[in-house]
């Protein structure tokens, strides 16, 4: 059961980045890292993506949860452990 949560949000937070990343065709891993030198959020599409997530998955991610996520896994992680 729990996996099956980890995967319902991996692809719906995969799903908000595409839609940040606008018409960029990009393979996304779940160690690839949020940023420039994996997928390329910029800081302002990262800060959106936290407040669309927020949002779907009513939950709150503090300034100081948001700095230290570097990887797609790490938000993942973050968002189901804020569902239990």
């Amino acid at each position: 059961m729990l996996e099956s949560n980890h995967l319902k949000i991996y692809n719906k937070v995969c799903e908000l980045i595409f839609n940040k990343l606008e018409n960029v065709e990009v393979k996304i891993y779940s160690e690839d890292s949020l940023f420039e030198d994996g997928i390329g959020l910029d800081s302002i599409n990262y800060v959106e993506l936290i407040c669309e997530l927020e949002n779907e998955f009513q939950i709150v991610i503090m300034p100081a949860e948001f700095t230290e996520i570097h990887t797609l896994n790490e938000l993942v992680t973050l968002i189901n452990q804020k569902l239990e």
